[in-house]
């Protein structure tokens, strides 16, 4: 991929500093896009990507993902220990906030975005493969803390 293309965004909090940034890098709390690309955030239980949640008292994740792109959305997916749980259409709109519940049964949750493209222009290298697919965005997980009964 050309330069400048692909991007990596990290959660610092109110102030940006040198240790905000690794302490973000460190607690997994990025998302990874390509440009113009789109801003990807999810949420468990109220946790960011990179934290661990438990369940609540009935067994159940509540879950809220949101994408701002630069290019209309196509859809937006949840990914649930490497299988699409979830799927909801952009309906072309630039932004998309969904929530939904799902029963703890996952070790993982990340969300991953798709935005209708323009057409790309071949290089003499292939793609990656979820820029193959169309993937313009995708978040870090946020694991699901297992409950002893």
């Amino acid at each position: 991929m050309p330069p400048g293309v692909k991007r990596t965004y990290v959660f610092v909090g109110p102030e940006m500093t040198e240790r905000t940034i690794m302490q973000g890098l460190v607690r997994g709390r990025c998302f990874c896009t390509t440009a113009p690309g789109a801003m990807l955030l999810l949420t468990v239980n109220g946790a960011m990507i990179g934290d661990a949640v438990a369940p609540e008292k009935d067994g159940r994740l509540s879950v809220t993902v949101e994408c701002k792109a630069a290019r209309p959305i196509r859809k937006v997916e949840l990914i649930t220990d490497g299988a699409i749980a979830r799927a909801w259409s952009g309906e072309g709109s630039s932004r998309l906030v969904v929530t939904t519940r799902l029963a703890a049964t996952m070790r993982w949750l990340l969300a991953q975005a798709f935005v209708h493209e323009e057409a790309r222009i071949e290089t003499e290298h292939n793609p990656e493969p979820l820029w193959a697919t169309g993937c313009v965005a995708f978040t870090n997980p946020v694991w699901v803390e297992r409950v002893k009964h």
